[in-house]
């Protein structure tokens, strides 16, 4: 009986951060997901974009594109190479997940 008190005590104490934790886990497919959607969509604003300037510099007197216009599409194209590595780790780690719960699951069945 002595045990039971300490045992539930640490149960308590860990018990929040590893739930926070396994919803994390739960729902990262989720985010990744969303994360991919946000990413394609600013890649097609940037195409968008580029096609408009493209055009207007075919023009006769097309516009000249402004020094602002420049620097949004080069930091769009920085961060979609920031979110293709951040996309790579993730879903190496998603499989990490995947294999560790199918480890775990056999064992289990053991």
């Amino acid at each position: 009986m002595e045990y039971v008190e300490p045992v539930v005590g640490i149960a308590n104490c860990l018990g929040t951060p590893v739930c926070k934790h396994l919803q994390y886990h739960t729902k990262l497919n989720d985010y990744v997901i969303n994360f991919k959607r946000i990413r394609d969509e600013l890649n097609c604003n940037m195409e968008d974009i580029e096609l408009q300037l493209k055009a207007e510099l075919l023009r006769p007197l097309g516009k000249i594109p402004k020094k602002g216009v420049e620097n949004w599409l080069k930091a769009v194209k920085e961060m979609i190479r920031e979110a293709q590595v951040v996309e790579n780790k993730v879903t190496g780690d998603i499989s990490v997940v995947v294999a560790t719960g199918s480890w775990l699951m056999k064992r289990l069945e053991k």
